[in-house]
């Protein structure tokens, strides 16, 4: 796989339903990007989570995972920061696992922070329903 332009990282936690629905999700909204992308589940699952995750990754070179030890869940916090240090992106996304974030938002996203890129070297992304900048929304 050739560098990604942008990481998403999922958080997980016994979400083994919604793992097939967000990766589609996202494989059908990132299509332009022709696999410039990379997806980073941080799992504290302990039902078959990790099972349906692996299934994915095991045949889509762009899908990653950490399943963490019970003495390493310590939050959702440090799920995002575990996968921070994996992601090879220049952009990362936080998105829930639970399709609270639609993932056809992402490619917004993404195109922003193309255009802000000559105005600032420093980004913050809040994954709502809505991305807000000062004086304008998405």
């Amino acid at each position: 796989m050739r560098h990604p332009l942008f990481t998403i990282i999922l958080p997980t936690l016994n979400e083994k339903d919604n793992i097939a629905p967000i990766i589609e999700g996202l494989e059908l909204s990132l299509k332009e990007y022709q696999g410039r992308y990379e997806i980073i589940f941080a799992d504290d699952s302990t039902d078959d989570t990790p099972v349906e995750i692996w299934r994915f990754s095991s045949i889509n070179e762009h899908i990653s995972y950490i399943h963490r030890s019970p003495d390493e869940r310590t939050g959702l916090g440090t799920a995002f920061v575990n996968a921070f240090k994996f992601a090879k992106g220049k952009y990362i996304v936080c998105m829930d696992s639970d399709l609270q974030h639609p993932p056809e938002k992402v490619p917004e996203f993404i195109k922003v922070l193309g255009k802000r890129e000559r105005y600032c070297d420093c980004y913050t992304i809040l994954c709502r329903r809505r991305c807000f900048w000062p004086g304008q929304s998405i």
